[in-house]
């Protein structure tokens, strides 16, 4: 039997999610890009931040003109003003920034400018003011500047996402980082953990650690996927898991959620109580976004003739690449997970009756914060790992 699952981090609304919200244009992103990923990820695991890659690719789409800048809200999802956009993005960080507790969730971004090149002020403004972007200006040419630039996002990770960037072919970084970490309303009891088989899409056998536990959650099932909503403590976050019907793949699932109303998919959902078996599963992922992002409209923004980023610098750039990498620990206790989104540009002058949820084959998660509504990481588990700790 072959089964796929999905995860997602994501914010869960109760009466707040039915209103209007500044995170429409990542809610209507997200899976988009994982629809677009999942197509040509060969990895059994991997998994994205839509929060972190649209705020990154929203630092550049300020410096962006014409084309350009056309291509950007296409991709981003805004039919808006850039202001206005803008001022949505300030609005949601505020919100998720106003939403945690304990360090639960922190966002930062940043600009690492290169020395020598001059930076149109209201470009580094807009960022300033509406992102909190830090501005730093370094020597990028400098191979010292990567460890400087891996410290910074190491610390804003706390340790999560380390040595992500190898070399510096450029001399503009916009940076955003994501850490998220959070404990179960309903911690998992760890002497119910056991070893159990998880059957990957190959229908290869897996040996695993399978959490287990019965509870009274949102509950959802269709013809095409089962799926629940797990709470973290607080009841500003959740995690959904979305479980493929047999015969159907995670990509059946992504594609028919992407042509989905977002808040009329989370509002069907209805309490019931239901047995819940969950493998421990810890996972790395790093990425160069540039294939899939040209794939999704952004294609003049990689192109070293048609980009116009002349917001920014008299200078002609282009993006070289959008690397993106995360990380996450899902155990009895709960979640930790961070990623980091780094946009280089160069320069033209320079190279529930009681249900039962058994996630013993690949399957979507997404993980989510409540209020707003917000995706902030979303996965797909083919092969679960933990390793010997913990």
């Amino acid at each position: 039997m072959m089964i796929f699952l999905f995860l997602m981090l994501i914010f869960w609304g109760c009466e707040e999610h039915a209103e209007t919200q500044p995170e429409e244009n990542v809610s209507s992103f997200d899976f988009e890009l994982f629809k677009t990923i999942e197509s040509s990820e060969m990895r059994d695991n991997f998994m994205v931040s839509p929060l972190s890659i649209s705020l990154a690719l929203s630092m550049a789409y300020n410096g962006a003109e014409r084309d350009t800048k056309e291509a950007f809200a296409q991709v981003l999802r805004n039919e808006t003003s850039l202001a206005a956009f803008n001022q949505s993005n300030q609005e949601m960080i505020s919100r998720l920034s106003s939403n945690t507790t304990d360090s639960s969730l922190s966002l930062a971004n940043s600009m690492w400018i290169d020395e020598g090149l001059l930076v149109k002020d209201a470009f580094i403004g807009v960022n300033e003011d509406y992102y909190d972007s830090e501005v730093r200006n370094l020597d990028l040419r400098d191979p010292a500047s990567v460890g400087i630039i891996s410290e910074w996002v190491s610390e804003k990770t706390l340790g999560k996402v380390k040595d992500m960037l190898k070399e510096i072919d450029g001399i503009l970084l916009l940076i955003n980082t994501v850490y998220f970490n959070m404990q179960w309303e309903d911690a998992f009891d760890v002497e119910q953990t056991h070893r159990a088989v998880f059957y990957k899409a190959d229908n290869s056998a897996l040996d695993v650690d399978m959490m287990s536990g019965e509870g009274s959650v949102p509950y959802l099932e269709n013809d095409l996927f089962a799926s629940i909503v797990l709470p973290y403590e607080g009841d500003e976050f959740s995690m959904v898991l979305v479980l493929p019907q047999e015969g159907k793949a995670v990509g059946d699932v992504a594609e028919d959620l992407a042509e989905r109303d977002r808040d009329q998919w989370l509002d069907a959902f209805e309490d019931r109580v239901v047995y819940i078996e969950m493998p421990k599963f810890k996972m790395e992922y790093t990425q160069l976004l540039n294939e899939s992002l040209i794939d999704m409209g952004l294609g003049i923004a990689f192109d070293e003739q048609m980009a116009d980023f002349s917001g920014i610098t008299a200078r002609g750039l282009y993006i070289s690449r959008v690397l993106h990498s995360t990380s996450i620990n899902v155990n009895e206790a709960g979640t930790e997970a961070a990623a980091v989104t780094v946009v280089e540009l160069r320069s033209l002058s320079i190279p529930y009756e009681s249900k039962r949820l058994i996630l013993n084959h690949p399957f979507l998660f997404i993980v989510k914060e409540n209020r707003t509504g917000t995706f902030l990481f979303m996965g797909k588990v083919g092969a679960p790992s933990y390793g010997n700790e913990g």
